[in-house]
């Protein structure tokens, strides 16, 4: 149960990251100055997200198969609505936001940043798991 709470805040915690950077990013033009700080912030997206549902998936399965699947869907679906959002953005007036919409190439480089952060998170608990159950946490 403690290992459950600390992943819910290192992604309550990596979610209000996220939030701000993307928010001064968007304000500062750094997605434009730094090409790369979109996939680091896919990356840290997945990461965070995955965080969260692997605490809360874990509450109900310990098992590695169930979890693991649990922070892919996690990671895919949030990531594609992301990109929908970022699509769908442009009809709505938000032309800053969609900018960043490069094409398919982007979008498939964005799922796949997500992926890594959610598995990032994933071999996380699979260690905190491990931990725990040789004993070895603090």
């Amino acid at each position: 149960m403690k290992s459950n709470f600390q992943l819910a805040w290192l992604g309550v915690i990596g979610l209000a990251l996220v939030v701000m950077v993307n928010t001064l990013a968007y304000r500062f033009a750094w997605y434009w100055q730094f090409s790369w700080l979109d996939l680091v912030m896919h990356t840290i997206g997945g990461l965070t997200i995955v965080l969260l549902s692997i605490s809360l998936t874990s509450l109900i399965s310990e098992s590695v198969k169930t979890v693991f699947l649990a922070a892919l869907l996690t990671t895919l679906i949030a990531g594609v609505l992301w990109e929908l959002l970022q699509y769908g953005s442009y009809a709505i007036g938000w032309h800053t936001f969609n900018a960043l919409q490069l094409g398919w190439s982007d979008t498939l480089s964005d799922l796949a940043s997500d992926v890594v952060g959610g598995v990032l998170a994933w071999l996380l608990w699979l260690d905190i798991k491990d931990r725990k159950n040789y004993g070895t946490t603090t």
